[in-house]
């Protein structure tokens, strides 16, 4: 079984790698970003957002799929600012399927550098299911699978 070829970070000096990311530029982003405690998500917040949920108008997930909302989601990204993050304006209930899937969607590239395109995400700007790309949007697509 052939092994697959190093990359090669644009970062000058950061070593050739095999994977998804520059191992370097990931422990870069890691330092910078600090932990979910640094970043708001501690004790306050745990028993905040379990208040949000109870409440009966947040039991179902924002996205309209019908999945039971276990998570409260951010629907503009606070990256940081705490009146933006306590602003319960900006939160909306959402499963953590649709809202991991959301939130790549918004973040994708965030870490990696020298992303250009625009994230691409199946939520319109209110934060509605839009239901991405399938199949059935670029038939054909996948025949290579079949």
């Amino acid at each position: 079984m052939p092994y697959a070829p190093h990359k090669h970070c644009h970062q000058p000096g950061h070593p050739a790698y095999t994977g998804k990311r520059c191992p370097e530029c990931r422990r870069e982003y890691d330092r910078r970003r600090g932990g979910a405690r640094e970043r708001g998500y501690g004790t306050r917040w745990e028993e905040e957002s379990k208040a949000f949920l109870a409440r009966p108008e947040n039991r179902l997930c924002a996205c309209g799929c019908g999945q039971r909302a276990d998570v409260v989601d951010h629907r503009e990204p606070h990256k940081g600012d705490q009146r933006l993050f306590w602003d319960r304006s900006n939160w909306r209930p959402m499963n953590h399927r649709c809202h991991n899937r959301k939130s790549m969607g918004q973040d994708r590239g965030a870490w990696q550098p020298g992303t250009t395109s625009p994230p691409v995400s199946e939520f319109d700007a209110k934060g509605v299911r839009t239901g991405g790309e399938s199949c059935a949007q670029h038939p054909g697509k996948w025949d290579f699978l079949r």
